[in-house]
């Protein structure tokens, strides 16, 4: 009659070649060729053949798996030490010398040789650090501790390397694969170190150029558009209005009696209360085809296409009503705080109607509204109003 016991142990060594055949991790194998080593030594004191047997089969697959293995981390997955490197590396390298102050290779070179600093200290001008002995650099693989790459080298002492030419450097890499991964590394360190730096200076330029643009189109002390901003806007505003005949309004505001205020409070107070009521009217104009700029001095503009007499005015009032709102006291003023008048053009389509006579007609409006007593808007429409015209404004 079988023994159970027996009967056991042979499956599972069956098993167990079964399991060391099958795929699986390193660590699993590991356990079957430990395991089965186990089982193959009891099971041969026990006197078990096939037991035996079984269990050395699993444990030669295990081991054979387990070496196969090894062989291929050991040319892709491990890291190259500078002691092994150099020994592969050294068969194929000349010695080579550099006198302080001479130039190992500079921005542009090719990259034909392959350099293993032996004695001296090298400097890399462009980051201010050096190369420490022991150190593999060249072209393709002269790295910081930050492991960011250099564009030159310089010698800042006297300099005993070993250089490698690039067609021997491709004779290593075909006999020791490990070499080749090695440098691959490298290079796509620089790659990935290059266009972080590439990306730096274009984030870099792109602020830059944000900067610039915004002192060359903002006012300096109110933030808003500024005069620049102005007339460039309104030659391509008014150029379109004309093509598709569709109106368009101009609002020219100044403060009243701001000399006054100036000579009252003072300079700095009459910027601080020039950026008050900048940010105040600016509110008020909210669509993002109009805009708001300061027109020079105490007066500010405000282009605003597609839109009719009746709309300009409504936005006027807002902007009048949104500084006196402010309460900002000025004794010489009427009414004892700071206010605006406005002066409106409204310009419908008109085959003889010219940029400068519609600025002017603003312009002369604003004048209206001082002489009417100031803290108000006068306006007026150009051209004709034909059929609709209101239906076709957004404002």
């Amino acid at each position: 009659m079988l023994d159970p016991a027996v009967a056991v142990t042979d499956v599972g060594s069956v098993l167990l070649i079964g399991a060391a055949s099958a795929p699986g991790p390193r660590r699993v194998r590991e356990y079957v060729a430990v395991g089965g080593l186990l089982l193959a030594l009891g099971a041969l004191f026990a006197g078990l053949s096939i037991a035996a047997t079984c269990a050395a089969i699993a444990v030669i697959i295990a081991a054979a798996k387990l070496i196969a293995l090894g062989r291929l981390m050991s040319v892709v997955g491990s890291d190259v030490t500078d002691e092994n490197l150099l020994a592969a590396l050294r068969p194929f390298m000349a010695p080579r010398k550099f006198s302080a102050g001479e130039t190992i290779f500079t921005r542009g070179d090719k990259a034909t040789s392959l350099f293993y600093l032996i004695e001296g200290s090298i400097n890399l001008p462009e980051i201010n650090e050096h190369v420490a002995k022991g150190t593999l650099f060249g072209e393709i693989a002269l790295f910081t501790r930050e492991r960011r790459r250099t564009l030159g080298a310089k010698a800042e002492t006297d300099i005993s390397a070993l250089e490698m030419q690039a067609e021997d450097l491709i004779t290593v890499v075909k006999r020791n694969p490990r070499i080749g991964f090695y440098l691959i590394g490298l290079i796509t360190q620089r790659l990935t170190h290059d266009f972080s730096y590439l990306s730096e200076l274009f984030y870099s330029a792109e602020a830059e150029r944000r900067q610039l643009f915004e002192l060359a189109t903002r006012d300096g002390l109110t933030g808003v558009a500024n005069r620049r901003s102005f007339d460039e806007r309104l030659n391509v505003e008014w150029a379109h209005a004309m093509r598709s005949k569709r109106p368009i309004s101009l609002i020219i505001l100044d403060i009243d009696h701001f000399k006054q205020y100036n000579d009252t409070f003072g300079h700095g107070a009459g910027d601080t209360a020039l950026k008050s009521v900048a940010r105040a009217m600016s509110k008020c104009v909210q669509r993002r085809s109009d805009l708001f700029a300061r027109y020079g001095g105490e007066e500010f503009s405000a282009i605003l296409p597609g839109t009719n007499s009746e709309a300009a005015n409504r936005i006027a009032e807002t902007m009048r009503a949104a500084v006196a709102a402010l309460a900002i006291p000025h004794p010489a003023n009427e009414g004892g705080i700071v206010t605006v008048s406005a002066g409106i053009a409204t310009q419908h389509a008109d085959r003889d109607a010219t940029m400068a006579g519609f600025m002017q007609a603003s312009d002369d409006y604003l004048y209206r509204a001082k002489a009417a007593g100031r803290n108000c808007i006068e306006s007026t429409v150009l051209g004709d109003v034909g059929e609709g015209d209101d239906q076709r404004v957004i404002a």
